[in-house]
Order: structure tokens, then C-alpha cells, then sequence
């Protein structure tokens, strides 16, 4: 009489393989181009210590970034408020400038060209154009007779922001994004005046001679005398510069931490949830792209499941 395994101890066998050591997977029945590059790949000893890898051509990560081009102009708009300002616009003997409804004051920056080129270090070069508009509310003080006036004033102009994006190995993630700007300015101009000017006039009534049929009559008497006359002019250039800085992201691989194996058995079910440790061990950025590698372990998880 022949002996056989149970059921569920067949089961158990199979789920204690995948949660201790996943055979690797063979991949069979490539198309002819794939199957020499899966070939060249195995010969690689730079693969030898890892389980994935990653290779991105810097072309496309350029090609990517020129898309931005494409996005309408309402998405590529930076809004600018003024909150507080901390001293006059001018300060003269005879008048000064300052905002005044300082909410009302704002501008806007619209990115209307980039330019990215992949560069032999493994670097990504960019070129945008900054134009900016807005609007400056102005209030204008004659200090000799306390008087003032306002006036809108509106302003362009546009700069060229250059700076490059390099990528660098990170500890815990397959790679990491520095964005280094270099420094720039923009020059905007406003140009306008504030005009007043007052005059006080008088007049009075006094008795006078007419004519035969009204001897006397009632003339008028009239006479102005100007108070003030002035005018501000507003003639403002400026300089605002933008300083260089570097910020650092890490960029995250979208690969599921854990996944569930759901095996059936005959008629019974079984479910394992295994996680998944991605441990980043090699990374090169060069003229022709990105390389990236990891090892990765399969182990029960505890998160339950």
C-alpha cells in the first residue's frame, strides 16, 4: 500500500519556501532583442551582489522635464503678496513713496521656456525664462503743505534662471535629487507721478453804479490765490536677487513593502503575507544615464495578515 503526504503538510512546505528562500524566478521564451540584453546583464559582474537594477538614459530624463513646456501657462504661474514692508519706497526733503494697501500689492512669475539637457557629468542642465508682472499701489506725501495722492503703477520684466539637478546615492532610497540654483536677478522699473495742485478763491458783493433806468446795482467781486502745486514723480528701479541654494529630495522607488501570497491547496486556502527589504548597493550617474541597483529579502512580515 503507498503512503502519501497530506494535503496540508504539502501546503506547509511550499509556503516555508517562499518565506525563508524564493527560488528565483526563470525567465523563458524572451523575444531575441530582450533575451541578449537579460544575457549581457548576467555576465555583468557589477551585477553580481544585487537583485534589481535600474537603468533610466539621460535623454529621457531630460526629455521629461522639457515636457513642463507643454503644461498650460494658468499651472506654471508662482503668485507673490506683500505682507509687510519694512521701510519707504523713497525718502526725499520734499515728498516720500509707500505702498498702501499692501494685500493689493502682488505679482506673478510665469516660467515660459525650459530647457533641459542631459550634460557628460550625469547631470541635468536647465534653462527657464522667469517673465513677472504686476501691479504696485502707491501713495505719494508732499511734506511742505501735508497733502498727498495715489496712483497704480504697473511692472514687467523677466530674467533667465539657470541651475542643474544632480543625482547622488541615498542611504535608504535608490537615489537622491540635489537641485543647486545659481544666483540671479530681476530688474523691474516704475515709472509714473503724482500731480496735485490747490487753489482758494473768493468772492464778495459791493454796490455800483448801472444805468439810468437801475442806478445802483449789485457787482461781484472774484480773486484766487494757489496753495499748492505739486507734482511727485515716481521713478523707481530695483534690483531683486535671487540667491543660490540647494535643496536635497530622496526619491522613492514605487515598489509595494509587502505583498500576500494566496496558495490553494486542493480545496484549502492559504494566505502569507510577506514583506519586502530593498537595500540600495550601487549607483552611477554618467553621460549616458542613471544606473541603479539593490539587494532584495523576502521575510514573513509582522504586520500580521
Amino acid at each position: 500500500m503507498s503512503r502519501r503526504i497530506p494535503t496540508l503538510w504539502a501546503a506547509l512546505a511550499i509556503l516555508g519556501l517562499l518565506a525563508c528562500s524564493p527560488p528565483k524566478p526563470e525567465v523563458d521564451q524572451l523575444e531575441p532583442d530582450l533575451q541578449a540584453v537579460l544575457d549581457k546583464v548576467k555576465s555583468d559582474t557589477a551585477f553580481n551582489d544585487a537583485d534589481v537594477a535600474l537603468v533610466v538614459r539621460g535623454a529621457k530624463v531630460a526629455e521629461i522635464l522639457n515636457s513642463i513646456n507643454s503644461i498650460p501657462a494658468a499651472n506654471r504661474q508662482v503668485a507673490v503678496h506683500v505682507v509687510r514692508e519694512n521701510r519707504k519706497l523713497k525718502n526725499e526733503a520734499d515728498y516720500y513713496l509707500e505702498l498702501y494697501d499692501l494685500p493689493e500689492n502682488r505679482a506673478s512669475g510665469e516660467i515660459k521656456q525650459v530647457a533641459a539637457n542631459w550634460t557628460g557629468d550625469g547631470k541635468l542642465a536647465i534653462d527657464a525664462t522667469l517673465a513677472v508682472s504686476g501691479t504696485a499701489k502707491i501713495h505719494g506725501h508732499y511734506n511742505p503743505v501735508k497733502v498727498g495722492g495715489r496712483v497704480g503703477v504697473n511692472m514687467n520684466a523677466s530674467t533667465t534662471l539657470r541651475g542643474r539637478l544632480a543625482f547622488v546615492a541615498d542611504p535608504k532610497e535608490l537615489l537622491a535629487v540635489t537641485f543647486e540654483l545659481d544666483p540671479a536677478v530681476i530688474s523691474y522699473h516704475l515709472g509714473s507721478s503724482i500731480k496735485d495742485q490747490k487753489d482758494f478763491c473768493w468772492s464778495f458783493n459791493y454796490p455800483c453804479g448801472g444805468t439810468w433806468r437801475e442806478p445802483i446795482r449789485s457787482c461781484e467781486a472774484r480773486d484766487c490765490k494757489r496753495l499748492w502745486q505739486y507734482e511727485i514723480p515716481i521713478g523707481i528701479r530695483d534690483d531683486v536677487k535671487i540667491s543660490g541654494n540647494m535643496v536635497r529630495l530622496p526619491v522613492k522607488v514605487g515598489l509595494p513593502r509587502e505583498f500576500t501570497v494566496d496558495t490553494k491547496v486542493g480545496e484549502t486556502v492559504f494566505k502569507k503575507r510577506l514583506a519586502i527589504d530593498i537595500t540600495p548597493n550601487g549607483f552611477t550617474s554618467d553621460s549616458r544615464g542613471l544606473f541603479m541597483k539593490a539587494k532584495v529579502s523576502v521575510k514573513p512580515s509582522t504586520s500580521g495578515g
